[in-house]
């Protein structure tokens, strides 16, 4: 069970991970952006959005729906997929390096060298390039298709 990212008109899910795997994804985001996701509104803290100036105003869009259930409109996807590639550009590369020595047995090594955000994604998460490749290629592509994206 987990939530699952589904183009409109698509009969398969272009992104899914576990509830768990995608809320570690989503605080992480926060971090990166510079506040920590469970002081605000709607993440059980007290703390009021402010979207300018701390928040790219379509990363926020990241935050303002439930987990397993809701809606993107595809224009929205289409500038949250963009905003993310933007954010993750230099940290894809680097995951994916790290994602090559894990697999290679070499976590410990991993494991001494990584930074706390490092070790926040590639633990936690359990996201790797690929899946983080493929849920801002899937936003992207269903915002030029002009499609919304339903979310389950």
């Amino acid at each position: 069970m987990g939530c699952a990212f589904l183009a409109d008109g698509d009969s398969e899910a272009f992104f899914s991970c576990s509830y768990r795997s995608f809320g570690h994804f989503r605080r992480y985001v926060a971090k990166l952006l510079g506040f920590d996701l469970t002081e605000m509104e709607g993440f059980g803290g007290e703390k009021k959005w402010n979207v300018d100036p701390i928040f790219d105003g379509h990363i926020y869009f990241l935050f303002s729906f439930s987990d397993c259930d809701g809606t993107i409109p595809a224009d929205v996807a289409l500038l949250l997929g963009f905003s993310l590639q933007e954010k993750f550009r230099d940290m894809l590369d680097k995951i994916a390096q790290e994602q090559a020595q894990w697999q290679k047995g070499k976590r410990a090594v991993y494991k001494r060298s990584g930074t706390p955000e490092q070790m926040d994604m590639f633990d936690k998460i359990g996201l790797f390039k690929t899946d983080i490749d493929k849920f801002i290629n899937g936003l992207i592509n269903a915002g030029h298709r002009k499609r919304d994206v339903y979310i389950h």
